[in-house]
């Protein structure tokens, strides 16, 4: 995630990155969340369904920063 503080951001503190869960892979972005010092990755309930990920799943999560 240190790459990812580096990125560009916009006004609402997010960063377009691109994100690969499974065979899955998606544009979105990823937004500050200061009082942890880290980033939340909203995952598309589409990506859900096809990854089959379940409340609670822990998934592994490639992200890249998408210019």
């Amino acid at each position: 995630m240190r790459g990812l503080s580096q990125g560009l951001r916009n006004a609402f503190g997010s960063l377009r990155v691109i994100a690969k869960i499974g065979k899955t892979q998606w544009h979105t972005s990823v937004f500050a969340y200061n009082k942890a010092g880290a980033f939340l990755l909203p995952i598309k309930a589409e990506v859900r369904k096809k990854e089959n990920i379940g409340h609670g799943d822990a998934v592994d999560v490639a992200i890249e920063i998408d210019l």
